[in-house]
């Protein structure tokens, strides 16, 4: 669970004989998690998501019990492969993802090696994003992790990760903290 892996802050606080100041941000942190977490139920909207960029050939998506599959399964997101019962990523190649992705309302990767991908780019890369629905509509968020520390704070903020997978495919004047909407160029 997303915030399990943030209660390791109280662990480590013990070390430095930091407990309240530990838990009083863990419970900062646990609260606008289920904030977020009731507005995310309550909604209505169940957008559907699909995760990942191939590499090399193989598109490795989250499994159905992996930290991502999780976060989307609790910002009410229909996620193709959250009944697989796996916790680290799936192996598949692009016609499967294809085959139960394409329909998919929203696309949501990381990226960290140079500048943002655009619609433009990922055309280049492979006409077959454009077969996507999210790439249709632009509706593709990345988290470039050489502009946002997503890696290093994301896992003790899943707070701020839910909330951005809650309402990216919702509202379109949501201000994110680590995906940002693709650009056309």
């Amino acid at each position: 669970h997303p915030l399990a892996r943030t209660e390791w802050i109280k662990f480590i606080a013990e070390f430095f004989d930091c407990r309240a100041a530990a838990d009083s941000i863990f419970a900062g942190i646990e609260k606008r998690y289920n904030e977020v977490l009731a507005e995310a139920e309550t909604n209505g909207l169940r957008p559907s998501v699909i995760s990942s960029l191939p590499y090399q050939g193989v598109w490795y998506v989250p499994a159905g019990e992996s930290y991502k599959s999780v976060l989307f399964r609790q910002a009410g997101l229909v996620y193709p492969w959250a009944d697989t019962g796996d916790t680290g990523s799936l192996p598949l190649d692009m016609e499967a993802v294809l085959s139960k992705g394409s329909q998919a309302d929203a696309w949501f990767f990381e990226t960290g090696m140079g500048p943002s991908p655009t619609l433009a780019s990922l055309k280049e890369q492979n006409k077959l994003y454009t077969h996507f629905k999210a790439y249709q509509n632009g509706d593709i968020f990345i988290c470039n992790t050489d502009d946002v520390p997503y890696f290093e704070q994301g896992i003790v903020q899943p707070d701020k990760v839910l909330s951005d997978f809650v309402y990216l495919p919702r509202k379109k004047d949501y201000v994110p903290f680590y995906y940002k909407r693709i650009k056309e160029r």
